[in-house]
């Protein structure tokens, strides 16, 4: 005669039951991993992009300051010469002047003119130069930041 097996169905189902929820929570455990170690790179790009921004904008500021620290003294330079220049004419009756004094100098009826392409030339030895200025500075201080 033939054995009888007896199965234990209670038992089966349970371990199948345990298995599926030992699956499912290792799981859901590497999806939260997978999340936190993504963040961590996130926030090190984040952290990295903000620390070179903060150098440039060093950089910008230290060299915006030193042009306008320099403008500022040219237009002090320009205002005392402008202020000679009125003192010096106050009592000169412009029509009776040589005009070979003051041709070239000044003209009191025509208005100050600025060559354009002289004015862009300029502009852009400007812009270069401080643009290069700036590029100094970043470097400089990119050697003072601390390291991430």
């Amino acid at each position: 005669m033939a054995e009888e097996k007896n199965i234990n169905w209670n038992a089966v189902v349970t371990n199948a039951l345990s298995a599926l929820v030992a699956t499912v929570f290792v799981g859901a455990a590497v999806i939260v991993w997978n999340a936190a170690t993504s963040i961590d790179t996130k926030v090190e790009t984040a952290t990295a992009s903000i620390i070179e921004t903060q150098v440039d904008l060093k950089a910008a500021q230290q060299t915006a300051s030193g042009e306008i620290s320099k403008l500022k003294v040219e237009i002090s330079k320009l205002q005392d010469q402008i202020a000679h220049l009125n003192d010096s004419l106050a009592g000169l009756e412009i029509a009776d002047a040589p005009k070979s004094a003051l041709e070239g100098v000044f003209n009191p009826n025509k208005a100050f003119e600025i060559d354009a392409k002289k004015l862009e030339e300029q502009k852009v030895i400007d812009y270069k130069n401080f643009l290069d200025q700036t590029q100094q500075n970043k470097e400089a201080i990119q050697q003072t930041m601390p390291k991430f």
